[in-house]
């Protein structure tokens, strides 16, 4: 192994540790994952985006060999919060008309990436449908955050969620 890939997986996996013991967690904010520009019209419409929540929400992540309990409700809610935010930069807003829900179902980091996010989208009162976003990177917090912002760019391409909201 190079020097430089050791560094980057000692100072990945010290960061973990400092976050454990420190009594600090892994949550989806903590990625700092940013809304994404989208690729058709979005302008003047209005959606509900909301996150669909689970009963049972307690999950384990894996960074680097340190593992974490987290709440996938709540990466439920980061994703739904990019999805809105993402709408209202490309001049839309939320809060009316017709709804996306999502549900994160698994968040895991693999070692030395990729970061995985299996989640499911039910537009309106059809049924749900699953989809994969992964980011590459040896760094756990990188690599999340790609694949949270991959997720919000996958639903609003997604063709399911293109023709149900009439843009094609």
């Amino acid at each position: 192994m190079r020097t430089s890939s050791m560094r980057r997986l000692f100072g990945t996996s010290t960061l973990a540790l400092m976050l454990s013991v420190a009594g600090c967690g892994v949550t989806a904010a903590s990625f700092r994952a940013k809304p994404q520009p989208m690729q058709y019209p979005l302008e003047e419409r209005s959606l509900i985006i909301a996150p669909l929540l689970q009963e049972n929400s307690g999950a384990r992540f894996n960074a680097n060999g340190v593992t974490f309990d987290i709440d996938l409700n709540e990466f439920s809610e980061e994703l739904a919060r990019l999805l809105r935010e993402s709408l209202e930069e490309a001049g839309g807003s939320a809060g009316a008309g017709p709804e996306i829900r999502v549900q994160v179902d698994y968040v895991d980091f693999m070692f030395q990436g990729p970061c995985l996010l299996d989640y499911r989208v039910v537009l309106g009162d059809g049924e749900p449908f699953g989809l994969q976003s992964s980011g590459d990177s040896t760094n756990f917090a990188y690599a999340c955050r790609a694949a949270l912002e991959a997720a919000v760019s996958q639903v609003f391409d997604d063709e399911r969620t293109v023709t149900f909201l009439g843009l094609q």
